[in-house]
């Protein structure tokens, strides 16, 4: 934890989504509030309330209490994984609180439950209107879609955009799980192989988008690096001199990615993405994809029909893939620039 020795000023928004959307608001006065920081003046006025704590609060609630009172937002904004706007609408009902769905819901929850019996808030942004089958009753009014608060906030390709690279892996590495002999782990180093072998076979350079570039992400570049050299022996490029990976999939004629949150918000932007959830022939599958394998998804290791499929797909015009994939119905919502979210804020500090 580090020290803050300021005396944090009155705002109208507070930011509790960890800086993962990168979010800002012109004209208004918002606040990011670092969780790995503790503000002093705050730290000492709960000190001293501490001896009067009715409602038994711990020390770390009573200070966050404490600091969301004194600065006296009237929104505070985060996504649905961090649960800190849940706590900040318990420890401080006044506050209208805004959850944002960070990523698709089946990793977490069965899709015939609802996953909201110990949320609260006062709205909730989901990717699409499909997202309310996860809610209880009274949760559903309060639901609105906006797609990826993430991926509203990057632009996306130009029209006719020259690509720079053919074929663009979206990388699901984890330190922690990277060597587990699990079913889950076992199909992603399948999903790699293949993808090599394809490369292999038809002379293309693979470029990596990076996990470890992410802000909510705390391992070494060096490590995912290493990870793909050893696995795959295809010719292939870091996006290291990439800002993020939306920038990288911009200058891609297609991605290609294993069930990555962000395979689906390219896919909003109608971005060719190739999918190969392997791991659905055991887990559940999200509905956010279809149910059977099509021109962009095959579950099955058959090299032969994934490597046709995907040659017709990089092959294929960009016009002739916005009209298939215009036909779906389990894209999420694309909201450039969030207006859905600003919106919605207009509406609250009026």
């Amino acid at each position: 934890m580090k020290l803050d020795f300021t005396i944090p000023k009155k705002n109208e928004i507070i930011l509790l989504d960890d800086g993962v959307s990168n979010l800002q608001f012109k004209k208004l006065n918002y606040l990011y509030i670092d969780n790995k920081k503790i503000n002093l003046f705050i730290f000492c006025k709960t000190l001293l309330k501490l001896i009067f704590n009715k409602n038994n609060l711990s020390l770390r609630q009573l200070y966050k209490k404490n600091l969301y009172e004194y600065i006296s937002p009237k929104i505070a904004i985060s996504h649905h994984i961090n649960k800190r706007g849940f706590e900040c609408k318990n420890l401080c009902p006044e506050i209208k609180v805004i959850v944002y769905q960070f990523s698709y819901f089946h990793e977490h929850k069965s899709i015939s439950s609802t996953i909201d019996l110990d949320w609260n808030f006062d709205y909730f942004l989901s990717w699409c209107k499909k997202d309310k089958i996860y809610f209880s009753n009274e949760n559903k009014n309060k639901i609105l879609a906006s797609g990826s608060i993430r991926n509203n906030s990057t632009i996306g390709p130009k029209k006719n955009q020259k690509k720079k690279y053919k074929l663009m892996l979206i990388s699901e590495y984890d330190p922690i799980n990277v060597n587990k002999n699990s079913y889950l782990m076992n199909n992603l180093r399948e999903f790699y192989k293949i993808i090599d072998q394809f490369c292999i076979k038809f002379n293309i350079t693979l470029m990596v988008a990076l996990r470890s570039k992410r802000n909510d992400k705390k391992f070494k570049i060096e490590s995912e690096k290493k990870y793909f050299d050893e696995i795959m022996k295809c010719n292939k490029i870091f996006d290291e001199n990439y800002k993020n990976s939306y920038l990288t999939a911009n200058n891609s004629e297609m991605a290609v990615c294993y069930h990555s949150t962000l395979g689906f918000e390219l896919l909003s932007k109608k971005i060719k993405v190739f999918f190969l959830p392997l791991h659905e022939r055991k887990f559940k599958k999200t509905y956010h994809l279809e149910k059977k394998d099509n021109f962009h998804i095959h579950r099955k290791i058959e090299k032969k029909k994934i490597f046709k499929k995907m040659n017709n797909l990089l092959n294929s015009s960009q016009k002739n893939w916005e009209r298939k994939i215009s036909k779906k119905n389990y894209l999420i919502k694309h909201d450039f620039g969030n207006k859905v979210l600003n919106n919605l804020i207009k509406k609250i500090l009026k």
